[in-house]
């Protein structure tokens, strides 16, 4: 006789229960005091009161559980769904404000994490993977964006498309929204500056947005 259905549901949900206690504890043990030493499969799983096992059953590896965390830090972030909204903008130089903003919030929504998720890529060749591929995918939306400005603008634009795209994709980096943070300027005034200088890369003022 096969399970019946609500017992499948309770299996479900205490998976996915534990799954969140995982990824609980694996910010919370990268937020801690020496999380480079420290980070480790046996750590995460003593802190989420789980057996080893428990976490390659849920995750397959090490690699995994770190891509986990990152998109548990961008839906927390609200990432995604600023994306979504700066692409659904009519006008593509509203969307490519919308896309820095998007990414200067999501990196300034919990910094320590992700500088340290970001370090933790260097050690770990599957993560780094993971985030080149997130990086490339970040580029094509540039690319695209910077492809319709080009298409709507009425005069040549005064540099290449690889370079506004190579620009913009600097100037949207955590690396680069971390170091111009620095430890005195707001996330709000970062954001700012970082949204005009690509709106220059493009050859917009701040004050054509929404215009």
């Amino acid at each position: 006789m096969s399970p019946r259905p609500y017992q499948l549901g309770q299996r479900q949900s205490n998976a996915d229960d534990t799954r969140q206690r995982v990824i609980a504890a694996a910010h919370a043990l990268l937020l801690s005091e020496d999380s480079a030493r420290r980070f480790s499969v046996d750590a995460i799983a003593r802190r989420a009161d789980v057996a080893r096992m428990t976490v390659y059953n849920q995750f397959g590896s090490k690699t995994g559980l770190l891509e986990a965390l990152f998109d548990y830090l961008a839906e927390a972030g609200g990432l995604p769904e600023r994306v979504g909204e700066a692409l659904s903008r009519t006008k593509p130089v509203d969307s490519l404000a919308g896309i820095v903003d998007a990414f200067c919030l999501f990196w300034a929504s919990d910094r320590l994490a992700i500088r340290r998720l970001r370090a933790l890529a260097v050690l770990d060749a599957g993560l780094g993977e993971s985030l080149y591929s997130r990086n490339e995918r970040r580029k094509g939306l540039l690319r695209s964006i910077v492809q319709r400005i080009a298409a709507a603008a009425s005069a040549a634009p005064g540099r290449t498309l690889d370079e506004s795209v190579d620009l913009l994709f600097t100037l949207s980096n955590f690396e680069t929204f971390d170091t111009l943070a620095g430890s005195t300027r707001s996330a709000e005034e970062t954001t700012r500056l970082l949204r005009e200088m690509a709106l220059a890369v493009v050859g917009a003022a701040p004050g054509v947005i929404g215009a």
